[in-house]
């Protein structure tokens, strides 16, 4: 168990779930496409293409929320622990995502020690 307060531990160690639909369609309702979310948020394109198929299941949390930040969402959306987000795409097309999983034990702890910041690598 790590300490996320230790100055030796990186904070880029610490990965969060990711709801790789949500995800996805964030990017679509405002139509963007990989490229141009890369450029945005200084992600690669194929890191961005893994997390959004779900290869990749956990995001580093400043990835997160500048991902949450260009789709205009929370982070507590994008890893699933928020209910279903309506988006409003700049077509004014509105997307409702398929699916909403109530808030899970690990989601109400991770969001509990997110706001905190003392999470440990065990989540």
């Amino acid at each position: 168990m790590s300490n996320t307060n230790d100055p030796t531990v990186s904070k880029t160690s610490l990965r969060i779930p990711l709801d790789a639909v949500r995800l996805r369609q964030a990017r679509q309702a405002k139509l963007l496409t990989l490229d141009e979310v890369s450029a945005a948020v200084f992600i690669n394109k194929m890191t961005l293409l893994r997390y959004e198929t779900g290869d990749i299941r956990a995001i580093a949390p400043e990835r997160l929320g500048r991902l949450a930040d260009l789709y205009g969402t929370t982070p507590a959306f994008l890893h699933g622990i928020s209910p279903d987000q309506e988006f409003t795409t700049d077509l004014g097309l509105q997307i409702i995502p398929l699916h909403a999983d109530p808030p899970t034990h690990l989601g109400r702890r991770l969001s509990t020690c997110l706001s905190l910041n003392t999470c440990a690598d065990g989540i």
